[in-house]
């Protein structure tokens, strides 16, 4: 009897040191992120600092290669890999106008984002027993302008994918990676104040002899200018347009009709560069991301139409009315 006592321990003990030591396929595959095991399901959050611009290109706000190293067999029989398959930003950054998107590898996806491979490589391909980096950027941009500001707290989650671990050639093991603000991340009102140095709002050209002005050919007369300036303060890469309003010649939309009784042939032109402005048109994109402080120059010229009419002396007079739209 005691003979078979110790035989049945024996069998016991054997039986248990195999099932311990059986390996379980799911476990072939391990990832570390960011000094944390995400070799099976989980959420692991990512503290990240997000810096705005309203490039069309976007921003990266975290580059997973940077943190995340995977470990696999991925060729037979695990083929350890993994797929994306859903990827959501903060509703909060949605409202403001952002969307957002990953780069996989060098591939580019924008939200929302289909089933796609993102580890071995974007086909989840064979290539053998590797240790690489999981090769993932998450990006935004800003696809509308921004009409009010908000500060978004700390610790919000502003960014999230969802990813599915394959080994032993079965899909499962979901995990998500969630990316927190670590600090409070502000939205500006983007926004301009205007002004005229010194809050000079009145122009006045140097006087021109009635004489050579006529004698002069019609259109623009050169010999006589007056540049002024308008300073913009601005939210950095705020969006400027502009309307330039004002009555006009008859039949010159970019000349200002002489106010003073008089002088009916001459108006004022006003120059942006090379270009001459056109009042009551439309709202006019201006600047596409402004500067900090951005000065605008303009020129103002004598305009004489020649139609045979006279010019005599006295003044020439007009007004015009210049309306910049921040967004």
């Amino acid at each position: 009897m005691m003979i078979k006592r110790l035989f049945l321990l024996f069998y016991l003990l054997l039986l248990v040191t195999i099932i311990l030591f059986i390996p379980k396929p799911a476990q072939a595959f391990s990832c570390t992120s960011a000094g944390v095991s995400a070799g099976g399901a989980g959420t692991f959050n990512i503290p990240v600092n997000v810096t705005l611009t309203r490039s069309g290109d976007g921003f990266i706000i975290t580059d997973l290669a940077q943190y995340t190293t995977c470990d696999g067999i991925t060729g037979p029989s695990f083929y350890d890999a993994l797929r994306i398959y859903d990827m959501s930003i903060s509703p909060l950054l949605m409202a403001k106008g952002y969307s957002g998107f990953i780069i996989a590898d060098t591939i580019q996806m924008n939200a929302p984002i289909g089933i796609s491979c993102v580890w071995p490589n974007t086909v989840c391909g064979n290539l053998g027993n590797i240790t690489s980096p999981l090769k993932v950027k998450i990006g935004m941009r800003s696809t509308s302008l921004v009409s009010q500001g908000i500060t978004i707290p700390q610790g919000t989650e502003i960014a999230s994918i969802s990813v599915q671990q394959r080994s032993v050639n079965t899909w499962g093991w979901n995990k998500i990676w969630k990316f927190v603000l670590a600090s409070p991340l502000i939205i500006p009102n983007y926004t301009c104040n205007a002004a005229m140095p010194n809050s000079v709002t009145t122009v006045t050209l140097p006087p021109v002899d009635a004489w050579t002005l006529r004698n002069g050919g019609g259109g623009r007369y050169s010999g006589a200018k007056k540049t002024f300036n308008i300073i913009l303060d601005c939210t950095p890469e705020t969006l400027v347009s502009v309307t330039y309003s004002g009555s006009t010649m008859s039949g010159k939309d970019d000349v200002l009709v002489n106010t003073t009784p008089g002088n009916d042939n001459v108006g004022i032109q006003v120059f942006y560069g090379s270009n001459a402005l056109t009042f009551n048109g439309p709202d006019t994109p201006f600047i596409a991301s402004a500067l900090a402080t951005q000065t605008l120059s303009y020129d103002a010229y004598y305009y004489y139409r020649d139609n045979n009419g006279g010019v005599r002396g006295g003044l020439v007079t007009a007004s015009a009315l210049f309306t910049f739209n921040y967004k």
